[in-house]
């Protein structure tokens, strides 16, 4: 199965968890058990919100927001789809650590049974242990990820990744669609192949629709050093929205 394909059963089965557990929030606060009508709630933000990402970024319309300055060249998702993520994963975030408190002291009326047990405080406990991090990066670096160029090189922030990744051009040993060497291509990402097998991978469909575009304007530049001043003035925006990056 593509991966857009896969994007659209995974927005497609959100969605139903959406609904489920809206109806179930729906229930809690009719009979008057707020808190946790307030933390299912927030399980139902998160899946809508994450389906409606996946959606924004399968359809292949994205358009990225883009800076330009003596911070180098940046492209960030666009204020619609870098809003559901975030949100998603902030509510999400919330919903687990009020779980984890109040839940021990019998105020959570929602008690699971069975393997659920041990699934749902597990589940919570690796929410916050991840969200916590990422969200405070997400609050540094304004958003879910972006792609950062400038004359020295290159940074690569995935929020749903949860990574940071710094590198200069001189370390780029290639710049390809596929993380590992003979590897399948995924046409969503951007992978900056780096020494010793390391790599950083941009989630770059969530940016632009047009990925390829994208990936052949971060080689431009790693292959022509000599206008790589290009991304501190905004040169650089006109070159990709020209599509001017023959070799």
């Amino acid at each position: 199965m593509r991966g857009s394909a896969r994007a659209v059963v995974l927005s497609i089965a959100l969605l139903g968890v959406g609904v489920f557990t809206g109806v179930w929030a729906v229930l809690w606060l009719l009979r008057g058990s707020y808190l946790t009508a307030l933390i299912v709630c927030g399980v139902t933000v998160w899946a809508v919100g994450f389906a409606t990402y996946f959606l924004a970024t399968t359809v292949g319309k994205a358009k990225p927001r883009l800076e330009s300055g003596s911070a180098g060249t940046i492209l960030r998702p666009g204020r619609f789809v870098d809003a559901a993520f975030v949100l998603a994963t902030g509510t999400v975030f919330v919903a687990a650590v009020l779980y984890l408190i109040f839940a021990p002291l019998g105020m959570v009326d929602y008690v699971p049974t069975g393997v659920m047990q041990l699934a749902v405080p597990g589940g919570c406990v690796a929410l916050v242990l991840f969200g916590a991090p990422t969200l405070y990066r997400m609050a540094r670096h304004g958003g879910g990820g972006h792609l950062r160029v400038d004359p020295a090189g290159f940074e690569v922030w995935n929020g749903q990744w949860g990574t940071l990744r710094r590198g200069t051009w001189d370390e780029i040993e290639d710049i390809t669609d596929h993380p590992a060497k003979g590897g399948k291509p995924f046409n969503e990402v951007i992978v900056f192949a780096l020494p010793k097998g390391r790599t950083a991978v941009l989630i770059a469909d969530a940016i632009t629709g047009d990925v390829a575009a994208l990936r052949e304007w971060v080689r431009f530049y790693w292959r022509h050093p000599q206008h790589r001043d290009e991304l501190g003035d905004g040169r650089a925006l006109q070159r990709l929205g020209q599509g001017c990056v023959a070799e």
